[in-house]
């Protein structure tokens, strides 16, 4: 366990109606190996058992507890931030699990890697009854995010941790997309910024049928779909977007091919130091 530094890390948490799961969701974070953190937990308007079961934590004075009546999640996401005291900001959310090593390992990967904006962890799938299902395993390089991001999310959302110094005010969110308000996110740092994942499992992530994600998914496909399109518009993107959708959109199918399957090699070889760098090369000449 590494000792803690000076840097105080702030997690934020916007809970509604999360009575099943919160308290284990709670206490995966109080009991951090990295331990100087404030904890802003905002209660969005619950109309079940939520507050009473943050109540029970209060004699813990690193949390800022917020009770008030709904506003959506966006303007509660804005809201800790806005409240938030540390340099950088770990999300979580009410209905998952935080590895005891999370923010310890975020936290020495940003510090060792200052020029990272965003980074996010593998995460185990687990259900309704936390029980595991599956792992996630995103791109880890900023150079795989980037290439991959314009096709799809390849962070898991409550899994990040943010360097609040290195984003400044381009760290908000908006309520332009429904449901997809993280994606809309990563695509408009993407271009001034670094994003990255750790390889590490560090996250427990609950696919709950009731949840959003789930009961939302059409919605938010198109959603997320308006979003790359405004950002395809977008001339901070344009030569970017012209690089990656030259190969990955025009009718030149075997060029996308091979394209896609350097993408695929350097996913599934990033722990290959020296493989990786190669094939880095390959894509880099792809997308002259």
């Amino acid at each position: 366990m590494m000792e803690d530094t000076k840097e105080l890390i702030t997690v934020i948490m916007p809970v509604y109606n999360a009575e099943k799961y919160i308290y284990e969701s709670i206490k995966s974070i109080l009991v951090q190996s990295y331990s100087n953190f404030e904890f802003i937990i905002i209660n969005d308007g619950s109309k079940d058992s939520s507050g009473k079961i943050i109540e029970n934590f209060l004699d813990d004075t690193r949390i800022r507890y917020i009770n008030r009546e709904n506003k959506g999640l966006v303007f509660t996401l804005n809201e800790a931030i806005s409240l938030s005291r540390g340099n950088y900001i770990a999300r979580m959310d009410a209905d998952d699990i935080s590895h005891p090593l999370r923010l310890e390992k975020q936290l020495n990967f940003l510090l060792e890697n200052p020029d990272i904006a965003v980074v996010g962890c593998s995460s185990f799938i687990i259900d309704q009854n936390s029980k595991v299902i599956n792992t996630r395993k995103p791109p880890l390089t900023p150079l795989v995010n980037k290439a991959l991001l314009f096709f799809g999310p390849t962070l898991t959302h409550p899994s990040v941790m943010f360097n609040k110094m290195l984003l400044g005010d381009q760290l908000y969110y908006s309520d332009k997309y429904l449901h997809v308000e993280d994606y809309d996110l990563w695509l408009r740092l993407i271009n001034q910024y670094k994003i990255a994942n750790i390889k590490d499992v560090l996250f427990y992530y609950r696919i709950n049928e009731s949840g959003v994600s789930q009961t939302n998914l059409f919605e938010q496909k198109i959603n997320a779909a308006k979003a790359y399109s405004e950002i395809k518009y977008d001339g901070k993107y344009k030569d970017l977007l012209e690089k990656l959708e030259v190969i990955h959109l025009r009718h030149e199918m075997e060029k996308s091919k091979v394209f896609q399957a350097v993408l695929y090699i350097l996913l599934k070889y990033e722990h290959d130091s020296l493989l990786f760098l190669k094939l880095g090369y390959i894509l880099r000449w792809l997308i002259k």
